[in-house]
């Protein structure tokens, strides 16, 4: 069974390529993760779910989700792009997109890319030429702009809301129940560390996420909960207050209502689906 425990790392703008082995412990860090494999396929979990990816496959979630490959198929290499998201902010992508990213979508684009493209822009973001590190970054837009047509994420009124200051307090918050989410915090809490008026960062979260700050914190919970469902043998009380809920029946009434069955029910469909 995967560790737990949840090593939380930094990478900054960074591309690498790794040969993909099974990870004992999964990870997080605050960024958009890129990904694509050369050859075999792996088997990832996300946020306590799992997700078969094969060669070829281009793959975008928001690692700030614990994560890591947990089973390989064939010596596939792993082509990884971590893109802080101060500046995926910076790049006017639709906010429907960035919003779907924070709660935790994965997203998927099954077309072959040349795997010396990732080789490429390791070698222009190490380097210290800056006209190599834009022409990258460009590239690196393009491939997220294509993935965003794919998947028929096109702009709309609600983009009137993506200037800087309100994706700013967007990130701020997700960040923030991110980081704090098995606390027992409140949405006053988390209004504290918005750079805005709360009544305003109430709104702008609502128009961005399509949810309200509880809900999108009930959802992170409901994330880590997961996790220990199916890292852990721990007993359901015990995940509901590691999770953040303070109670097991507001974690019971939260978890069926999102996944139509019990704690229980959900982690052994888990490990009869392994």
């Amino acid at each position: 069974m995967i560790s737990p425990v949840i090593d939380r790392v930094q990478y900054g703008y960074a591309c690498f390529d790794e040969t993909s082995h099974p990870y004992e412990r999964l990870h997080t860090h605050p960024d958009l993760e890129l990904g694509m494999l050369s050859g075999g396929a792996v088997t990832a979990m996300i946020a306590g779910r799992r997700y078969r990816f094969g060669g070829g496959e281009i793959v975008a979630f928001w690692a700030g989700l614990p994560h890591g490959p947990v089973e390989v198929e064939g010596s596939p290499c792993a082509h990884n792009l971590c893109v802080p998201m101060d500046r995926l902010r910076s790049w006017n992508l639709p906010v429907a997109f960035i919003s779907a990213l924070y709660r935790g979508r994965v997203f998927r684009l099954h077309r072959t890319h040349p795997a010396a493209n990732w080789v490429e822009w390791k070698q222009l973001l190490d380097g210290e030429d800056d006209t190599g590190r834009t022409i990258a970054s460009l590239e690196i837009n393009a491939l997220l702009l294509r993935m965003i047509r794919h998947h028929q994420f096109v702009r709309s009124a609600h983009d009137k809301n993506g200037t800087p200051t309100n994706l700013r307090c967007y990130q701020e918050i997700a960040t923030y129940i991110a980081a704090h989410k098995s606390d027992p915090i409140t949405v006053g809490d988390i209004l504290k560390h918005a750079s805005v008026h709360p009544k305003y960062a109430m709104r702008i979260f609502k128009q961005s996420c399509g949810m309200t700050i509880h809900e999108y914190l009930v959802l992170q919970r409901m994330n880590t909960a997961r996790h220990l469902l199916t890292t852990t043998d721990r007993n359901v009380t015990d995940i509901a207050f590691e999770s953040g809920f303070g109670s097991v029946s507001r974690f019971y009434d939260a978890f069926s209502s999102a996944h139509g069955c019990t704690p229980g029910e959900y982690r052994r469909r888990f490990l009869n689906a392994g």
